[in-house]
């Protein structure tokens, strides 16, 4: 059950976003619902349970909310507030790596071409209803 981890800041933003539609066996595991924020404490023992070696995907998804269907681009922002970017289940070195300021979207990861096929979302899912007029992601993958 090999999967990725995404920590960051996460938004969703009206302007440019659209659904994404998961297929081949791709699906999100999120920890609030639309418009929430995760806050530190239920997000840190999750990246701590998905970083360690062997990890525990199985506890982890135990209070996730699974999005199998589709789910909306959201945009990850990294952040000097914690170890942020897109991590590999059972490492601390990130797969890509998000600097303070830098974004990737949720489409960009899912389609990753090394992208394992399962992400838990380790961030909030809050709306922003002023976005930066043209803000396009600054991290290729």
């Amino acid at each position: 059950m090999a999967g990725w981890i995404l920590s960051a800041h996460g938004t969703y933003e009206s302007q440019g976003n659209h659904k994404l539609f998961l297929n081949n066996g791709k699906q999100v595991c999120m920890y609030v619902a639309d418009g929430q924020i995760l806050y530190n404490n239920r997000a840190w023992p999750l990246f701590t349970m998905l970083t360690n070696s062997p990890p525990n995907e199985v506890e982890a998804r135990k209070n996730a909310l699974r999005l199998t269907e589709w789910v909306w681009n959201y945009t990850a922002t990294g952040t000097n507030d914690f170890p942020s970017g897109v991590f590999a289940v059972g490492s601390k070195t990130p797969v890509i790596p998000l600097k303070n300021g830098e974004q990737v979207t949720l489409g960009q990861i899912l389609q990753h071409r090394d992208f394992p096929g399962t992400l838990y979302w380790l961030a909030c899912r809050v709306y922003n209803p002023q976005p930066n007029a043209g803000l396009k992601p600054t991290k290729p993958v």
